[in-house]
């Protein structure tokens, strides 16, 4: 999102402070490579806002995301993955 425009406001909420990702997965099932290599912080996007929260409840007419703390944020625009 953040290129296809730089101004757009983007917070992440994820209460992971890493991530896998997939591609060469099979490299590391076979052993040839280690799990550390697939294995991201979202520290690296830091131009976003990373709120290290779960996201318990969606109010879609409401347009808020409530955290397991029970504060809420509210959103224009809500992609969910």
């Amino acid at each position: 999102l953040k290129r296809l425009d730089r101004d757009l406001a983007v917070t992440l909420i994820e209460p992971e402070p890493a991530y896998l990702a997939c591609p060469f997965s099979n490299a590391v099932i076979a052993g040839l490579r280690g799990i550390e290599a697939q294995t991201f912080s979202y520290d690296q996007f830091g131009d976003i806002a990373l709120i290290r929260k779960r996201a318990v409840a969606v109010d879609a007419g409401r347009r808020r995301v409530r955290l397991e703390d029970g504060t809420e944020i509210g959103y224009a625009r809500l992609v969910l993955a």
